[in-house]
């Protein structure tokens, strides 16, 4: 083809209509009509952009980029997107807000608004764990923060935090809620075991178990021995009905009633009413029955420590010292206030009354024979 243009005396060309025409530099570089209704883009002998009815798009996959490190295109409008899509091998520098659907990606963030009706899932590794790395592990604030009904936090020294509100986490076994943790708002932490008949364990890095807590019972069972830093503190005032001290199960010799008295019976190894009148057998109390205890059933006694009964004991004056009673009183073998005066009575210090129905219990094991 020869020259083409407007020359003087010359009618000026508007339009080339022609099927398979090629326009470019040379066959290497060129813009090719070779397909109906389509325009071919070339360069470096080799065809990269096309266009078609609803489309501009690479002639291969994955082939070409949409600008460079360097020369980067403005702004992009997209309208709602229709269909599933990836960006992979490259970089969204996100300098200004970079939005598909409701999902904002900026320099800093990425923030996932969805609707009531949308769920946003975050897709783990095949091998099932999902790591999420945070950088600035020397921030003072929360490197990782989780929405749950109020915020949980993972701060920069790695602890996990409820902070103050309505935070609630759950964990659940198919789908049913076998443990929670709630943070109250005042800032205490109840830790709630949901399933019925399971216990809360506690073991230590080769799985051996260190501790349990009992479900439906007020208590917790220790695998080995406890060691203590500081003081074990006692409630000087317990409730009524209750001790607060050291306790052993053993197995009653016949009914007994909270508070009384007991010694433990060689010939059944179980424990019996203790009394010191003259000419009895028994050997010192060593125990008070902590609860109504049917004959030949196991049951809780305190070995020292504090116990209540409003309705058991006499009422005692504070600072009184309290004895091994002479005989039962009201059908109750509980200690009396008043020592053993009779010839052959034994006489033993139990404790020391702390209010009109509490005692302190530390047993004397010296008896003494009134005479």
């Amino acid at each position: 083809m020869g020259y083409i243009g407007n020359q003087p005396a010359e009618t000026p060309i508007v339009e080339i209509l022609e099927t398979d025409i090629k326009i470019g530099e040379d066959d290497q570089t060129k813009i090719d009509f070779e397909t109906a209704n389509e325009i071919h883009l070339y360069a470096n002998n080799t065809e990269q952009v096309y266009v078609a009815d609803n489309i501009f798009g690479p002639q291969s996959d994955s082939d070409v980029d949409l600008g460079t490190t360097g020369v980067r295109w403005k702004d992009a409008f997209v309208d709602s997107v229709t269909s599933t899509g990836a960006i992979t091998g490259t970089t969204i520098d996100a300098t200004t807000d970079f939005t598909i659907g409701t999902t904002v990606i900026t320099d800093d963030s990425i923030v996932m608004t969805p609707s009531t009706s949308d769920t946003v899932t975050v897709a783990a590794a095949t091998n099932g764990v999902l790591n999420i790395t945070t950088v600035d592990n020397a921030a003072a604030a929360a490197n990782l923060n989780l929405v749950v009904d109020g915020a949980v936090d993972v701060d920069s020294a790695g602890a996990i935090n409820l902070d103050s509100g309505s935070g609630i986490w759950t964990f659940e076994d198919s789908g049913t809620e076998v443990l929670r943790i709630t943070e109250s708002g005042s800032g205490d932490v109840t830790i709630k075991l949901e399933t019925n008949a399971k216990d809360l364990i506690f073991t230590d890095n080769g799985d051996a178990e260190g501790f349990r807590i009992l479900d439906g019972a007020a208590g917790v069972t220790v695998a080995g021995s406890i060691n203590l830093g500081l003081d074990a503190h006692l409630d000087s005032t317990p409730s009524d009905e209750t001790v607060s001290g050291v306790t052993a199960t053993f197995t009653a010799g016949e009914a007994l009633v909270r508070g009384e008295c007991v010694y433990l019976k060689a010939s059944d190894t179980k424990m019996h009413k203790a009394v010191a009148t003259s000419g009895s057998v028994t050997p010192p109390c060593i125990a008070l029955a902590a609860a109504d205890i049917a004959q030949d059933a196991a049951g809780k006694f305190l070995l020292q420590g504090f116990i209540t009964d409003n309705g058991s004991f006499p009422t005692y004056t504070v600072g009184d010292e309290v004895y091994t009673p002479e005989a039962e009183t009201s059908g109750e073998n509980v200690p009396e206030a008043t020592a053993p005066d009779t010839d052959g009575d034994l006489v033993q210090v139990l404790g020391i009354a702390t209010a009109a129905n509490t005692l302190y219990f530390n047993p004397s094991l010296d008896v003494i024979e009134h005479a």
